[in-house]
């Protein structure tokens, strides 16, 4: 068996996917955080963080970019919140490009 490239291929087929990027460079690390909805018993839901990745800090957006395309390709997230403040408005301009308008 070939060892995952990302550890978020290591997550196995659950609920629906949610994510969410906050941008950082210089002084903050930029983070890719995936949740799940599970569904519980009388309509209820529950929250569970699945996977969090921090980049280190002064990681190029190309890069960010490349892994969270890749990460919510893979998974099949049904939705992706951007931080769209500072540089975020045009990290999320490239996204919507990469994953379709329904973002």
């Amino acid at each position: 068996m070939e060892a995952a490239k990302h550890a978020w291929e290591l997550l196995g087929a659950g609920g629906e996917l949610f994510a969410g990027l906050d941008l950082g460079k210089l002084r903050d690390q930029s983070a890719l955080a995936v949740i799940e909805r599970e569904d519980r018993p009388g309509g209820q839901h529950r929250l569970l963080l699945r996977f969090l990745r921090a980049f280190e800090v002064g990681t190029p957006y190309s890069a960010v970019l490349s892994e969270v395309v890749e990460a919510v390709r893979a998974l099949g997230v049904m939705r992706l919140a951007v931080d769209r403040s500072g540089p975020g408005e045009a990290v999320y301009e490239h996204l919507v490009v990469e994953l379709g308008l329904a973002w």
